[in-house]
């Protein structure tokens, strides 16, 4: 569980640092109306950020990086601005991020915020979050990689809305950890050059539980215990909350790989952890160089 690296970065976390003030482009896969995303903005700006919402007019979720060229294409009428600050695109979340570097903010922005996203974005599944696509959008496709943050939790009370008391003060909480994120994050820039390290973004999330009880902060990588089996028929509803732990179907493979489940995220999450992924949005393997033999190369060649 890296428990010493999660206690030290929680006591980092529990700081009250002072933050400069950031200009933040913050957008989700949920759409601008959700209150998530609204409390969120208003801790940010409360913080003292400039803070601009470049958000889907409508849920996109599940959109991953994909990229609604036909909306980038339709010019100006794919952007609405609703409220001073706010701006609506119909689109995905990473035309959501193209949007609001190329036309709607004067300069490019120091950080770029998805979510909180209304649903744990963890493990494997992660590819497919819009949440987390406009994160990797904010690495690959804007010249120069951005900062970018993925936030993501479920639901404090599964059998209410997103907007019910209950939820909105996990919202609240949620919002309050991206603050002190984002603080930390910028007192510590002569370590990593930056507000992260070039290239690279984060995928966090938060726990379904009161915020007395998390039991800390920690770097992970993403899990393949992720709690989803879609090769099953008749498949479904997805496991909502704390539930997906009664639901989680472990891959035997991974583990018979070696890979050590103690630093997956899904597992860490369950347990009352804030999870932080870095990512690079990069899907070449690792060992690149000697997954495929010569002899498949040596083959191929004329």
């Amino acid at each position: 569980m890296k428990l010493m690296k999660a206690a030290a970065l929680g006591a980092a976390l529990l700081l009250t640092a002072q933050a400069q003030a950031l200009n933040i482009l913050l957008t989700n896969d949920d759409g601008f109306e959700h209150p998530w995303i609204r409390t969120l903005h208003s801790a940010l700006i409360e913080a003292g950020h400039e803070v601009t919402m470049v958000a889907p007019a409508k849920n996109q979720s599940g959109q991953s990086a994909a990229i609604s060229l036909g909306a980038l294409l339709g010019g100006e009428n794919i952007l609405g601005n609703p409220e001073s600050g706010i701006y609506t695109v119909e689109g995905t979340p990473a035309t959501a991020v193209i949007v609001g570097v190329a036309k709607v903010l004067d300069k490019r922005p120091d950080l770029v915020v998805s979510g909180p996203n209304d649903g744990a974005n963890i493990g494997v599944l992660s590819t497919a979050s819009g949440t987390v696509g406009a994160t990797v959008t904010a690495l690959n496709l804007l010249g120069t990689p951005l900062p970018a943050i993925a936030i993501s939790s479920n639901r404090l009370d599964v059998h209410s809305e997103a907007d019910s008391e209950a939820n909105l003060a996990h919202a609240g909480n949620i919002a309050d950890f991206m603050v002190r994120l984002v603080a930390v994050l910028e007192a510590n820039q002569e370590h990593t050059g930056g507000l992260l390290p070039h290239g690279i973004a984060l995928n966090v999330n938060y726990p379904a539980v009161a915020a007395e009880d998390v039991k800390g902060v920690g770097i992970y990588r993403h899990g393949r215990d992720v709690g989803v089996d879609f090769s099953q028929r008749g498949l479904a509803a997805l496991p909502e909350g704390n539930e997906a732990a009664a639901h989680r179907t472990p891959l035997e493979d991974a583990t018979a790989s070696g890979e050590d489940s103690s630093d997956w995220d899904t597992g860490a999450l369950r347990e009352g952890y804030i999870t932080i992924v870095p990512i690079d949005g990069d899907y070449t393997a690792e060992n690149w160089r000697e997954v495929i033999p010569a002899a498949i190369v040596d083959g191929l060649r004329p």
